[in-house]
């Protein structure tokens, strides 16, 4: 089952938030919400409104649409390994990675 908008979302605050090391409590304590406010908003239960939204945002310290990527976050590592893999086999996309890397024209 696919998750609607308000659940993604809450989602995508609970991972920032939790990425923070920040726990429930406290992060509404910061943004100046109940801990119950703020579980009904994880668990999709109920949107933030645009003034929650924006103490959210200032709290995580991400733009806005930051909250709204509900996209595969690839690992790091897994990143590194493909960016080799293709610099290696790719001679050319080597040469643009190097020049977009530092800043060449």
């Amino acid at each position: 089952m696919e998750m609607d908008l308000k659940q993604q979302l809450g989602a995508r605050i609970k991972e920032l938030r939790a990425a923070r090391s920040l726990t429930q409590e406290i992060f509404a304590e910061v943004i100046g919400i109940s801990s119950r406010s703020m579980s009904f908003i994880e668990t999709g239960k109920n949107f933030p409104s645009a003034e929650t939204l924006t103490r959210i945002c200032g709290a995580l310290q991400v733009p806005p649409h930051q909250l709204f990527y509900f996209g595969k976050h690839p690992e790091l590592d897994q990143v590194k390994e493909e960016l080799i893999r293709k610099i290696r086999d790719d001679d050319e996309f080597a040469s643009f990675v190097y020049k977009a890397a530092f800043n060449l024209n």
